[in-house]
């Protein structure tokens, strides 16, 4: 199965390839990431509870729709 994965900047790498960027990249950094891969991955910068609960509710829409 193939899944074409797109950001706001246009197609996105899967996951396994993300380069990771440093919770203490400067802000100079991050936006020549941006620019340069089309996305930011910070790994660990959002608790992972907090994402799960916007994961369920992501779903829970999809799922009425």
């Amino acid at each position: 199965m193939t899944v074409d994965v797109r950001s706001n900047q246009g197609p996105a790498v899967p996951a396994q390839w993300l380069r990771r960027t440093p919770k203490e990249a400067s802000f100079e950094e991050i936006r020549r990431r941006l620019r340069e891969d089309g996305y930011v991955y910070v790994k660990n910068l959002l608790p992972r509870d907090d994402v799960q609960k916007v994961r369920e509710e992501q779903v829970s829409k999809i799922s009425l729709d």
